[in-house]
């Protein structure tokens, strides 16, 4: 564990105006400045987005943290920062917190969270602002990605000092679909020499943002070099998607040293548009 670690980052850069906001009942002002009050617990880097994220925790859930506790006690807050990483155009092999991206909150409190395990979930830009997305939804779509870890009590972040834990990976259900069955706009996607795919069955299609396809990429990633197939993640309403598939079968890569597959990544995103990126993927992951 980090103590009394001084970590440079760019200024919030609140304004007054932002002060009266609040997302799910978690009111913005109540939190401003955590990152000079509170212990930073944990940072990590979402190679997907090039997104560095520093995670913070009040007296409550640090001291949860640091115990290991399996369950939070009521009043344990968690603060993420997101920042993009950029460069440092004097290393430039270094990367390096630039633009703030958004802030999350977790907050533990049974009684009035009771739909969310007990955890309240708000989100906001760097200025305190609300995103334009239904907040049903974005809250909604949290929850769904922190029940990937109920052993953990719903939360992501593990301390420092802990010992090397074994990757945990989660299994996908998937099951096999025709190419035709697909929406359009998602099979216009799909070449035609993958007449069928694997689709994934879960309850995160019921609540889906932005963020929730951009997390999943590395298990369907995991799941489309294991069975060399196409693996789709499509939500409920069939607008929102992320494709991960072999680019060739017969083309290894490498991966950091490890023997890989290229994988190709189509991820819709809210504008209509769709990002599409090719990668290596290490067999032995």
């Amino acid at each position: 564990m980090i103590k009394g670690a001084l970590l440079l980052l760019p200024s919030l850069a609140l304004t007054v105006s932002a002060m009266a906001v609040e997302m799910n009942g978690i009111k913005f002002k109540d939190y401003v400045g955590f990152e000079n009050k509170w212990k930073l617990v944990t940072a990590r880097y979402r190679t997907d987005n090039r997104e560095l994220r520093f995670v913070y925790a009040n007296p409550i859930a640090a001291k949860a943290i640091e115990a290991g506790a399996k369950v939070y006690p009521k009043g344990a807050v968690f603060a993420k920062i997101a920042y993009l990483a950029q460069p440092d155009p004097a290393f430039e092999s270094s990367l390096g917190p630039s633009q703030t991206r958004r802030i999350q909150l977790m907050v533990k409190d049974p009684q009035n969270y009771k739909e969310h395990r007990g955890w309240g979930y708000a989100l906001f830009t760097h200025e305190g602002k609300v995103n334009p997305e239904p907040e049903k939804d974005q809250v909604n779509a949290c929850s769904a990605c922190h029940d990937l870890v109920p052993e953990r009590d719903y939360v992501f972040s593990q301390a420092f000092n802990r010992h090397s834990l074994p990757a945990q990976l989660f299994q996908l259900e998937h099951t096999t679909v025709e190419r035709s069955v697909l929406p359009s706009e998602l099979a216009a996607q799909v070449p035609e020499t993958f007449a069928k795919l694997l689709i994934v069955k879960s309850y995160l299609t019921k609540n889906v943002f932005q963020g929730t396809l951009d997390e999943l990429k590395p298990a369907l990633a995991r799941l489309a070099s294991t069975e060399k197939k196409a693996v789709v993640f499509l939500s409920d309403d069939k607008k929102k998607f992320s494709l991960v598939y072999p680019e060739d079968l017969s083309t290894d890569c490498d991966d950091e040293g490890a023997k890989g597959i290229s994988l190709v990544s189509v991820t819709s995103l809210l504008d209509g548009r769709v990002n599409k990126t090719q990668f290596c993927q290490a067999l032995t992951r």
